[in-house]
């Protein structure tokens, strides 16, 4: 028996390393949104429709919790349903609830590891607190070793603390960051009325600290690589381009929707956008003021229309909640400046959520 204590703290001592952030460790506190429910053991499986047991106790249950504490997800929720087949066909419900529970929390942690590493940390937090969640229950219920399961509580309020700090990271890198503008209208070419296209990617490359130059000659030789006169600027071909100076994951699409784009601009990367038309509030002027529309101001609705192959812009960042985002910035190369777009312009601006043209990381 101490021999698998001691097994079980190394597990823990595993899971507690992959999840400590910044600050973390045993006991380091969570927000109220992983607080969980409150009062006596009855009261919360009364919240998550169970009863009380007798604390049933099931070797193989704490084989799978054991899976769960090293970390091995898939093995922990096969040996639940396992454990949960065997006592279904017995008739022992208390156990079938346990085993329910441990699947659960299992694939909670699962779920809370692969949007960490998808950096949808928003979503790692809800896995985290619904891992805490089931873990709770099961220590309500007993049947297995209360230290083990508060082990898992203590990873499962490590994760939902990461991942609150990188979403929080992630929100003010993205909000703080200064994407330049590039008035297309001002590149020293005969064809700068056309080259929206150059233009948003050169802002795309500079983002990126990639120091595109806007000479003529620099100008023609990017436009020979992406731009075709008559038709514009080719998707893909820039995507291309962005490939071969470092961005390795840029992808052209013409069946893009918000969740991709989102994901890019999370990742803080953003977004070259095919448009037909370009709508929303003026945030921002290169130089203060516009070279094509001498009249707009800060503050000013800006709206046009394109014909023919449309237009490039470049979504820099948005407000909101991934799940729920209320407003888009735009670097827009022809007005020269930026815009902040609802998310219904947006979608009319790109012909629609799922028809969006863009190139996405």
């Amino acid at each position: 028996m101490r021999g698998s204590r001691r097994r079980r703290a190394g597990q823990h001592r595993a899971r507690e390393a992959q999840y400590n952030g910044p600050g973390g460790g045993p006991g380091s506190s969570v927000g109220s949104e992983f607080s969980g429910q409150q009062g006596s053991n009855a009261a919360r499986l009364e919240a998550l429709g169970l009863r009380e047991s007798e604390s049933p106790s099931n070797p193989d249950l704490n084989a799978a919790f054991g899976f769960v504490l090293s970390g091995d997800f898939k093995s922990a929720k096969s040996s639940a349903q396992k454990a949960a087949e065997a006592a279904r066909a017995g008739g022992q419900d208390p156990i079938v609830q346990q085993a329910g529970l441990v699947w659960r929390v299992a694939n909670a942690f699962e779920q809370t590891t692969a949007a960490m590493a998808d950096k949808r940390y928003d979503a790692a937090k809800n896995h985290a607190a619904e891992a805490g969640s089931g873990a709770r229950a099961l220590l309500a219920l007993g049947g297995l070793d209360a230290t083990d399961v508060d082990h898992s509580i203590q990873s499962a309020g490590q994760a939902w603390t990461l991942a609150k700090k990188a979403a929080d990271k992630a929100a003010a890198e993205q909000t703080g960051r200064e994407v330049p503008i590039v008035d297309q209208h001002q590149l020293p070419h005969d064809r700068n009325w056309a080259f929206c296209g150059v233009a948003t990617l050169i802002m795309m490359l500079r983002a990126n600290g990639i120091n595109q130059g806007s000479s003529t000659g620099e100008l023609n030789g990017l436009a020979d690589r992406v731009y075709y006169t008559g038709k514009g600027t080719s998707g893909a071909d820039m995507a291309g381009v962005l490939r071969e100076r470092g961005l390795k994951d840029s992808t052209y699409t013409t069946t893009g929707g918000k969740g991709a784009l989102l994901q890019s601009l999370d990742k803080g990367q953003p977004v070259p956008f095919g448009v037909m038309s370009v709508q929303g509030v003026v945030t921002k002027l290169e130089g203060g003021s516009s070279h094509r529309y001498s009249g707009r101001r800060v503050g000013d609705s800006h709206t046009r229309q394109f014909r023919g192959s449309g237009h490039w812009v470049l979504v820099v960042r948005y407000e909101g909640k991934p799940e729920a985002p209320t407003a888009f910035y735009v670097n827009d190369p022809d007005l020269g400046g930026e815009l902040r777009c609802t998310p219904a312009q947006l979608d009319d601006m790109g012909m629609g959520n799922g028809n969006y043209y863009m190139v996405h990381q």
